[in-house]
């Protein structure tokens, strides 16, 4: 399960990722559930929204990883699944100039892609092992990937 809070329309909701595949938009105030959309297959491992886009990123158990959008009327929509040669997606971050996000992969990689149009803008392979999370300082657009064969490597992004 994958949990972030959102504001949207000066609402604060929770976005939820089920073991299922459910992605639901609980209104955290009248305890009411706003919207729900799945993915086809996989678990989501990770989940991350774009405030200012209205978008996110689900990664997930299998070769793929999806975006979704919340429109102004809290409903969910899942909009694109992106098929990678690899399966699982461990972490994603979204960089908070909302011009780039990065996922980090079972297969040891970084992946970098723009928000506009989720081209792959880069690759970096130096972990030996899962990356499993990720963090981006802001205005340095340094990012942070940590991997479970215990290092943390840093990444200045353009």
């Amino acid at each position: 399960m994958q949990l972030k809070w959102i504001e949207k329309k000066t609402k604060v909701s929770l976005l939820v990722a089920y073991e299922s595949g459910n992605i639901c938009l609980w209104d955290w105030t009248n305890k009411d559930l706003h919207s729900v959309a799945c993915i086809d297959g996989g678990t989501p491992m990770s989940l991350e929204y774009d405030q200012c886009l209205g978008s996110g990123v689900i990664g997930a158990t299998h070769e793929s990883f999806f975006i979704f959008t919340i429109n102004n009327s809290l409903q969910i929509s899942i909009t694109r699944e992106i098929i990678m040669r690899t399966e699982g997606i461990g972490s994603c971050i979204s960089r908070p100039d909302s011009k780039l996000y990065a996922t980090g992969g079972w297969d040891n990689r970084i992946r970098v892609f723009t928000w506009q149009k989720h081209y792959s803008a880069s690759k970096v392979n130096t972990h030996d092992k899962t990356s499993d999370g990720s963090d981006d300082t802001g205005s340095d657009h340094l990012l942070a990937a940590g991997s479970l064969d215990g290092k943390i490597s840093l990444w200045k992004i353009y």
